[in-house]
């Protein structure tokens, strides 16, 4: 059959286009948005779970800073501790070096570690006695210097001196 004239014209073409092609372009924008409104249900659940599970673990979190920070009160503690130990090791060393060249007759009254330097006091029965303490702190080789800082004899204690001795 011959087309009429209405067909040809563009508002016969755009009906006829808005009748076949655009009913299937309607229909695929309505199903877009039907999934997008379904979907947002599935969303809002979604995040409505997050936000609890964030609210919990915060509280969690909250509940455990005064535990938190007393554990690491605590650490600065064991930290400071463990230097102290490790620098009293060095002092006991020192000591038991010291104490190595006693020589019968010497009696140690005090030894101070000031860092590398040892101050030794103490009385010595004899002048042997003494010559002997001093010879074998001077033998000992772990020592730069050994420094005889102050000397007295006495009649009835015998011989009081002051060592210094540098590491």
């Amino acid at each position: 059959m011959p087309k009429s004239e209405f067909e040809i014209s563009f508002w016969g073409k755009f009906l006829k286009w808005a009748l076949s092609t655009g009913r299937y372009m309607v229909i695929l924008t309505e199903l877009v948005v039907i999934v997008a409104f379904l979907s947002r249900f599935k969303l809002d659940k979604d995040l409505a779970d997050l936000s609890d599970n964030i609210a919990g673990k915060k509280a969690v979190i909250d509940a455990s800073a005064v535990y938190e920070k007393q554990f690491r009160t605590i650490q600065s503690r064991l930290s400071a501790a463990e230097k102290m130990i490790d620098g009293q090791t060095g002092v006991a060393a020192i000591v038991d070096l010291v104490t190595t060249r006693i020589v019968p007759g010497v009696r140690l009254s005090t030894v101070s570690v000031i860092g590398s330097e040892v101050l030794v006091s103490g009385t010595a029965a004899s002048d042997q006695a003494f010559g002997d303490f001093v010879t074998r702190m001077t033998a000992s080789g772990k020592w730069k210097s050994v420094d005889l800082a102050d000397i007295t004899a006495t009649n009835t204690q015998g011989v009081k001196f002051i060592i210094k001795a540098k590491m």
